[in-house]
């Protein structure tokens, strides 16, 4: 059989197949539609796919695998890092307000694996809107992505979530376990300063926890070097002294980016509510 005689004009019309040998051929792909299969002694035609078929197939198939890890890293993302707007701090969003602190964070993602193997923390501190909260939310994304187990939270979340004194000692301990199996925790917003003994108590054992597990914390306060040095009580010095022995301190200075963040908005939105703003 002539197989050019066989293709049909793609000007003659809609159709989508063509026949070479008994077998339906693809217009398109001009690859087989149908094969021919033995069963027993009986030789069958069945339909199969073609060529640009199979890649379209291929590519659905490709598209739902990409849309379910989308999905599961998002839903990763929402469980690991708890603060909505703590996801959204990421090295690309940098507004280089604080360039030094950047590198530097992104030298330990680079070199995480050591610093989780050798227990490297760091405690970010300084002034209200310095940038520590936003520089350890890059880190904590980044290997997020990257399927470190991390953990992004804050102090108070950490304690609300604790199990209360009259649950059993067993629930409490697998939390303990639990917060202790992260390769990295960030604890953000970390102050005790008007804090009761058994609040104090709580958090030696939250801190207590990340230090017997061996793996990094990064933690970011407002405490001023003055206070972490001279803890006002016993209490506090039992966990300032866990602190210092987990995190390699990190001063964060310069003026707060706050106010210039505020002065964008109110700008933005006299002009978003003026006369002339059409929406």
């Amino acid at each position: 059989m002539n197989f050019e005689a066989t293709i049909p004009n793609p000007n003659a019309g809609s159709q989508e197949f063509y026949e070479v040998d008994g077998l339906k051929h693809c217009s398109l792909c001009h690859t087989p539609m149908e094969t021919w299969v033995v069963f027993g002694h009986v030789r069958k035609k069945v339909s199969c796919l073609c060529q640009c078929k199979t890649e379209a197939r291929d590519q659905r198939d490709q598209a739902f695998k990409a849309r379910q890890q989308a999905e599961r890293k998002k839903q990763r993302k929402v469980s690991h890092i708890q603060d909505p707007a703590m996801r959204r701090m990421t090295f690309e969003a940098d507004n280089g307000a604080c360039p030094g602190a950047i590198e530097k964070a992104k030298r330990y993602v680079a070199q995480f694996d050591t610093s989780c193997s050798e227990n490297i923390g760091l405690l970010f501190y300084g002034d209200v809107g310095t940038g520590k909260t936003f520089t350890a939310g890059c880190i904590v994304n980044v290997l997020n992505d990257k399927g470190y187990n991390v953990l992004g939270t804050s102090l108070t979340r950490l304690r609300d979530d604790l199990p209360g004194e009259f649950e059993s000692d067993r629930s409490r301990s697998q939390y303990y376990d639990r917060l202790a199996a992260y390769d990295l925790v960030l604890i953000d917003d970390f102050g005790i300063e008007r804090q009761s003994e058994f609040t104090l108590e709580q958090i030696y054992n939250l801190i207590d926890a990340r230090y017997k597990s061996g793996k990094p914390t990064i933690i970011t306060t407002n405490l001023t070097p003055e206070q972490l040095k001279n803890p006002k009580n016993m209490a506090q010095r039992r966990i300032y002294d866990r602190i210092n022995e987990m995190c390699s301190p990190m001063l964060f200075e310069g003026q707060s980016q706050r106010p210039a963040r505020q002065k964008q908005k109110t700008e933005l939105a006299r002009k978003l509510l003026s006369p002339e703003s059409r929406g």
